[in-house]
């Protein structure tokens, strides 16, 4: 199996090595930076880059393809890839704008290739426990996914410029958002946000030329009454400790996380004995391309990935909590 990697940046060098230890026969970068391309190859030990991904796809005939640019070129690698025949995993979130997202669902839609967004906290066992335990009624109904994520300024400053990665409601919250999806199969309906910009004025973002909104405390409300609560920033002066903490609440209990969910949590419910769960990590990103891998080559895989409409369905979340600080108003969730 031949694997290309497009993006030769952090989320690069995850998957590329990611694929590496999954065992593929050959694997290859594509950046447009020629040095961080062969620089990324090098340290990983694969032989072949490229400055173009276009000319990757078609010369390196590639089985499967990672697309890990930054979030505002997802749609166009997705496309080609798509277009060229080749199973494809996209980082998330799954684009910056919604009429990217719409492209890459028509794509899939027209698609019979295997193709998958990178939300892979839910192939923590943690979460998967987590998961069995609301599908029992152990927390009882409705629930409400409470979220607080207070972190410095991002050293890759793609992560606070608007119209590269979007700042933390597109570029981390999708993970949460589509948690109590997962947890529950409740899809979300709508959204009220309020935000700002903490970043606004320190020197790490003067590159940026326009600043994402960093800090927000946003509220989803999900089909069956569930709710998911999320504060976030990514706008604190650089050296600030922050806080992280996540909690699933019902009428019958708590799950607190240990901070995530996805490394562990106690468990206090009505009638049952207080219990803790510890998972044994590992590294999901592994574990998420082994499992994409075993879907390509074999047809199955036991794990659930996340489909592009999953992907779209988080964005837009995303997307109607930055309409909803700009208006002051409730804002519904799009469909594809």
């Amino acid at each position: 199996m031949k694997v290309l990697v497009v993006g030769a940046g952090a989320m690069g060098r995850n998957h590329l090595n990611g694929w590496l230890r999954a065992g593929v026969d050959e694997a290859a970068v594509a950046d447009v930076d020629e040095d961080r391309a062969r620089g990324t190859a090098k340290e990983a030990g694969a032989r072949t880059f490229f400055t173009d991904y276009r000319e990757g796809i078609e010369s390196f005939k590639p089985d499967a393809v990672s697309v890990c640019t930054p979030a505002n070129l997802h749609a166009d690698v997705f496309e080609f890839s798509v277009k060229k025949g080749v199973h494809t995993l996209c980082e998330k979130p799954l684009a910056l704008t919604l009429d990217q997202g719409r492209r890459m669902v028509r794509a899939a839609d027209r698609s019979e290739l295997k193709l998958a967004i990178g939300l892979q906290r839910r192939l923590s066992e943690s979460i998967l426990k987590i998961r069995g335990l609301l599908h029992a009624g152990t927390l009882g109904s409705p629930v409400v996914f409470s979220v607080e994520n207070w972190a410095e300024v991002r050293f890759k400053l793609a992560m606070n410029d608007k119209n590269m990665n979007g700042g933390p409601i597109v570029d981390y919250a999708p993970h949460l958002i589509d948690l109590l999806h997962f947890f529950t199969g409740a899809q979300p309906k709508e959204v009220f946000s309020m935000g700002t910009v903490f970043a606004r004025g320190k020197e790490e973002v003067k590159p940026i030329k326009e600043l994402a909104t960093d800090t927000l405390s946003t509220i989803v409300r999900y089909e069956g009454g569930n709710w998911l609560s999320l504060d976030i920033s990514w706008g604190l002066p650089r050296g600030t400790k922050g806080t992280n903490s996540e909690a699933i609440h019902g009428p019958l209990g708590s799950i607190v996380g240990t901070p995530e969910l996805e490394r562990g949590y106690h468990l206090q419910a009505q009638g049952k004995p207080a219990d803790e769960y510890e998972a044994v990590q590992g590294n999901l990103y592994d574990r998420e391309i082994a499992a994409f891998k075993e879907w390509v080559l074999k047809g199955k895989t036991e794990h659930s990935l996340a489909s592009v409409r999953d992907g779209f369905s988080a964005l837009a979340v995303s997307v109607a909590a930055l309409k909803s600080v700009e208006t002051g108003s409730v804002v519904k969730v799009e469909q594809p």
